[in-house]
């Protein structure tokens, strides 16, 4: 992906690329920066017409009332207690008083955690909730082995666990493995099945479907050359549109109550032969 950016913006070679040289205009640190800035723009909009593709759920335990968000949190779908029944949100004006018993059906937010509006909860509740992406990263290695890729000295550490499960390209060896365990202190990644080494030029793949890949390195392009983002835009919406399914693809409930179908044919009709 970077090299398509390098390409794109017309400041390639190869040493570039693997950050021996550093003359281009733009470092590499600052093209895979924006990288991650048009996967965050395509995210926020497949989230909103799509939240099921990044649909998740995790059981967390109370601490005093206090329940810690997963680290990949980023919006709320639902949020049950332990017999499933739904807890519902409470504004600030609703928010108990000391001197006040409170709900354990209600919660608010603070900061990366949610509190139940009532002292002393440490059951454990299941959270539905959509993902937001993880931060992608491209480098060059500075150590590896049988199983193991260290990653760049300059990439932030990130939490332990953050890469686990996240695919990773090894375009120096041409192999693309899982990450099984990631140890944020070391910048080690275990990996599956491969074999890792210093010098490496290695790139996380990025957790978005497939089909939208291709738009993150043309709105890099497109923005840092300063040129329109029209054409990106509608190859988003096409690719949105071919990705959500066809008219053909109906809904159970479009086809026997037709509430307010947004398509072109007559389902019933349709499934008769009529």
């Amino acid at each position: 992906m970077l090299k398509e950016v390098r390409r794109g913006i017309g400041e390639y070679s190869e040493n570039i690329l693997n950050g021996i040289n550093t003359s281009g205009r733009y470092s590499n640190e600052e093209l895979v920066d924006s990288i991650n800035t048009a996967q965050r723009v395509v995210h926020q909009i497949v989230s909103r017409r799509l939240p099921d593709v990044f649909y998740s759920t995790s059981s967390i335990t109370g601490v005093g009332s206090v329940f810690t968000l997963p680290w990949d949190y980023g919006s709320i779908r639902e949020f049950r207690d332990e017999d499933g029944y739904h807890i519902h949100p409470v504004t600030q004006r609703g928010i108990r008083r000391p001197d006040q018993t409170g709900s354990d059906k209600r919660y608010y937010r603070k900061g990366n955690t949610f509190v139940v509006n009532k002292a002393g909860i440490t059951d454990t509740f299941v959270l539905h909730y959509t993902t937001k992406p993880r931060e992608l990263d491209q480098g060059m290695a500075s150590a590896g082995g049988a199983l193991a890729l260290t990653l760049a000295t300059l990439i932030s550490k990130n939490k332990d666990d953050y890469y686990n499960s996240m695919e990773i390209e090894n375009s120096t060896q041409d192999w693309v493995d899982s990450v099984s365990d990631y140890v944020g202190s070391t910048r080690i990644c275990t990996l599956s099945a491969e074999t890792g080494a210093a010098n490496d030029m290695y790139g996380f793949i990025s957790e978005l479907p497939e089909p939208f890949h291709f738009l993150l390195p043309q709105w890099v392009i497109a923005t840092t050359k300063g040129t329109d983002i029209s054409n990106w835009s509608s190859m988003l919406a096409e690719t949105l549109r071919t990705f959500a399914g066809n008219s053909q693809d109906i809904p159970p409930e479009e086809l026997w109550c037709q509430y307010s179908a947004p398509y072109n044919i007559n389902p019933i009709s349709d499934l008769l032969g009529n």
